[in-house]
């Protein structure tokens, strides 16, 4: 969170926009319950490895929590944020892990939330982006909500 604070204002000083993406593994909680702990945090990194893969060097990765998400795209328009998070979601869908033989496939959901003059609280956009994650999961999973 405090490089996040720190990415923000200067985003605000050089005027640029930027992005927070949320992002919830999908039934998450049935790989633990079904192949045990060691099996979900091994699924945890990998998809960490996945989200880092497809960041720029200066972009924010964080874990917040279980199988919860944030990522940080500093200088970043609204199309590339939702380029990246397609991009994302894709490969956590085609990831298959094995475990005492059988296939371990899981999906994210993904909000966004955009600040284009960085000028709002980052709380407000952590909220805003928790709200279209959620809305990505009531309408269906496997997708990437933003405001348009």
């Amino acid at each position: 969170m405090e490089q996040a604070l720190i990415e923000q204002k200067r985003c605000r000083r050089e005027k640029y926009s930027y992005a927070l993406l949320m992002l919830d593994l999908d039934s998450f909680k049935a790989i633990n319950d079904n192949y045990g702990h060691a099996c979900g945090d091994e699924v945890l990194t990998n998809i960490a490895k996945i989200i880092k893969k497809e960041l720029r060097e200066y972009d924010l990765l964080g874990r917040i929590g279980g199988e919860e998400f944030a990522v940080l795209l500093p200088n970043t328009s609204q199309e590339s944020a939702l380029s990246i998070a397609e991009r994302i979601r894709c490969l956590i869908e085609h990831l298959e892990l094995e475990s005492n033989g059988q296939s371990i496939i899981t999906t994210t959901s993904i909000g966004i939330a955009f600040d284009e003059h960085a000028d709002k609280p980052l709380e407000e956009l952590f909220l805003t982006a928790d709200r279209f994650l959620y809305l990505a999961k009531e309408n269906g999973r496997n997708q990437v909500v933003v405001c348009r």
